[in-house]
Protein backbone atom coordinates (compact mmCIF):
# COMPACT_ATOMS: atom_id res chain seq x y z
CA UNK A 1 0.00 0.00 0.00
CA UNK A 2 1.08 3.25 -0.50
CA UNK A 3 0.17 6.97 -2.18
CA UNK A 4 0.87 7.84 -5.51
CA UNK A 5 0.62 11.14 -7.53
CA UNK A 6 -1.92 11.17 -10.84
CA UNK A 7 -2.02 14.53 -12.94
CA UNK A 8 -4.39 14.05 -16.27
CA UNK A 9 -5.18 16.83 -19.18
CA UNK A 10 -8.54 15.91 -20.76
CA UNK A 11 -10.73 17.13 -23.50
CA UNK A 12 -14.35 17.13 -23.87
CA UNK A 13 -15.36 15.94 -27.22
CA UNK A 14 -19.16 15.21 -26.60
CA UNK A 15 -20.94 15.99 -23.74
CA UNK A 16 -19.69 13.93 -20.75
CA UNK A 17 -16.81 12.49 -22.60
CA UNK A 18 -13.89 13.84 -22.59
CA UNK A 19 -10.42 12.23 -23.95
CA UNK A 20 -7.24 12.81 -22.58
CA UNK A 21 -3.54 11.59 -21.17
CA UNK A 22 -3.14 10.68 -17.61
CA UNK A 23 0.44 9.96 -16.02
CA UNK A 24 0.84 8.23 -12.40
CA UNK A 25 3.90 8.27 -10.02
CA UNK A 26 4.49 6.06 -6.81
CA UNK A 27 6.89 4.57 -4.68
CA UNK A 28 6.00 1.55 -3.79
CA UNK A 29 6.74 -1.75 -1.53
CA UNK A 30 7.02 -4.82 -3.57
CA UNK A 31 7.98 -8.38 -3.33
CA UNK A 32 10.96 -8.73 -5.68
CA UNK A 33 12.31 -11.62 -7.22
CA UNK A 34 15.88 -11.66 -8.69
CA UNK A 35 16.01 -12.85 -12.66
CA UNK A 36 17.73 -15.82 -12.76
CA UNK A 37 19.88 -17.72 -10.47
CA UNK A 38 21.36 -14.53 -8.92
CA UNK A 39 22.61 -14.05 -5.72
CA UNK A 40 21.72 -10.69 -4.94
CA UNK A 41 18.34 -11.56 -2.63
CA UNK A 42 16.39 -13.87 -4.50
CA UNK A 43 12.70 -13.36 -3.39
CA UNK A 44 13.07 -10.42 -1.06
CA UNK A 45 10.62 -7.09 0.11
CA UNK A 46 11.97 -3.88 -2.00
CA UNK A 47 10.83 -0.67 -2.78
CA UNK A 48 10.24 0.49 -6.82
CA UNK A 49 9.27 3.30 -8.82
CA UNK A 50 6.14 2.99 -10.53
CA UNK A 51 4.48 5.17 -13.08
CA UNK A 52 1.79 4.85 -15.87
CA UNK A 53 1.15 7.14 -19.06
CA UNK A 54 -1.33 6.76 -21.73
CA UNK A 55 -4.40 7.75 -23.10
CA UNK A 56 -7.71 8.46 -21.41
CA UNK A 57 -11.27 8.42 -22.58
CA UNK A 58 -13.77 9.49 -19.33
CA UNK A 59 -17.39 8.90 -19.25
CA UNK A 60 -19.47 10.89 -16.86
CA UNK A 61 -19.86 14.55 -15.16
CA UNK A 62 -22.73 16.26 -14.83
CA UNK A 63 -24.51 18.67 -11.50
CA UNK A 64 -25.01 16.74 -8.50
CA UNK A 65 -23.98 12.91 -8.06
CA UNK A 66 -22.86 10.83 -11.06
CA UNK A 67 -21.20 7.82 -12.41
CA UNK A 68 -17.71 7.93 -14.04
CA UNK A 69 -15.98 5.34 -15.81
CA UNK A 70 -12.90 5.67 -17.12
CA UNK A 71 -10.46 3.41 -19.83
CA UNK A 72 -7.01 3.50 -20.23
CA UNK A 73 -4.15 2.45 -22.82
CA UNK A 74 -0.30 3.33 -22.48
CA UNK A 75 2.50 1.88 -20.23
CA UNK A 76 3.30 0.77 -16.69
CA UNK A 77 7.16 1.42 -15.35
CA UNK A 78 8.90 -0.17 -13.11
CA UNK A 79 12.52 1.30 -11.68
CA UNK A 80 14.99 2.19 -9.15
CA UNK A 81 14.30 -1.26 -7.58
CA UNK A 82 15.80 -1.01 -3.97
CA UNK A 83 16.07 -3.93 -1.57
CA UNK A 84 15.01 -2.92 1.91
CA UNK A 85 17.31 -4.28 3.98
CA UNK A 86 20.12 -4.08 3.63
CA UNK A 87 19.67 -1.33 1.82
CA UNK A 88 21.35 -2.06 -1.77
CA UNK A 89 20.04 -1.29 -5.87
CA UNK A 90 18.45 -4.20 -7.62
CA UNK A 91 18.84 -4.88 -11.15
CA UNK A 92 17.25 -3.63 -13.83
CA UNK A 93 17.34 0.28 -13.83
CA UNK A 94 13.63 -0.47 -15.37
CA UNK A 95 10.87 -2.46 -17.07
CA UNK A 96 8.28 -0.95 -19.30
CA UNK A 97 5.08 -3.00 -20.17
CA UNK A 98 1.97 -2.54 -22.02
CA UNK A 99 -0.94 -1.53 -19.73
CA UNK A 100 -4.52 -1.37 -20.05
CA UNK A 101 -7.27 -0.77 -17.73
CA UNK A 102 -10.36 0.37 -16.38
CA UNK A 103 -12.29 2.24 -13.93
CA UNK A 104 -15.33 2.59 -11.83
CA UNK A 105 -16.68 5.46 -8.98
CA UNK A 106 -18.65 8.12 -8.50
CA UNK A 107 -18.67 12.03 -8.60
CA UNK A 108 -19.96 14.98 -6.95
CA UNK A 109 -20.25 18.81 -8.53
CA UNK A 110 -19.15 21.26 -6.52
CA UNK A 111 -19.42 23.94 -9.41
CA UNK A 112 -19.70 24.11 -13.13
CA UNK A 113 -16.20 22.92 -13.46
CA UNK A 114 -15.36 21.77 -10.45
CA UNK A 115 -15.82 17.99 -9.40
CA UNK A 116 -14.82 15.54 -6.25
CA UNK A 117 -14.06 12.23 -7.71
CA UNK A 118 -13.96 8.36 -6.01
CA UNK A 119 -13.24 5.72 -8.23
CA UNK A 120 -11.66 2.44 -7.92
CA UNK A 121 -9.24 1.61 -10.96
CA UNK A 122 -8.01 -2.06 -12.56
CA UNK A 123 -5.22 -1.38 -14.10
CA UNK A 124 -3.11 -4.64 -15.93
CA UNK A 125 0.12 -4.98 -17.44
CA UNK A 126 1.41 -7.39 -20.00
CA UNK A 127 5.08 -8.23 -19.16
CA UNK A 128 7.42 -9.71 -21.70
CA UNK A 129 8.00 -13.43 -21.95
CA UNK A 130 11.01 -14.67 -19.72
CA UNK A 131 13.69 -16.34 -21.21
CA UNK A 132 14.02 -18.67 -18.33
CA UNK A 133 12.66 -22.45 -19.15
CA UNK A 134 9.31 -22.71 -18.80
CA UNK A 135 8.41 -19.59 -17.92
CA UNK A 136 5.56 -17.74 -19.85
CA UNK A 137 3.95 -14.21 -20.25
CA UNK A 138 2.87 -12.48 -17.30
CA UNK A 139 -0.36 -10.61 -16.63
CA UNK A 140 0.00 -7.76 -13.69
CA UNK A 141 -2.84 -6.37 -12.07
CA UNK A 142 -3.17 -3.07 -9.87
CA UNK A 143 -6.23 -2.06 -8.02
CA UNK A 144 -6.22 1.88 -7.13
CA UNK A 145 -8.96 3.83 -5.16
CA UNK A 146 -8.55 7.62 -6.03
CA UNK A 147 -10.14 9.82 -4.56
CA UNK A 148 -8.77 13.53 -6.33
CA UNK A 149 -10.18 16.93 -7.39
CA UNK A 150 -11.15 17.77 -11.00
CA UNK A 151 -10.75 20.85 -12.18
CA UNK A 152 -11.70 22.20 -15.43
CA UNK A 153 -9.98 25.31 -17.42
Amino acid sequence: AGFALRGTLEREVAPRVAVGVAFNYARLPLTYQAPGFSSICGLCAADATVSSYGGLVRIGGGPGFHQVIEVFVGALRYGNFEQHSPRAALPPKSNTDFAFGAGYGFGYSLANDWQVVLIQDALNSIHERSTSPGAGGRVGRNFTTRLGLRVGV
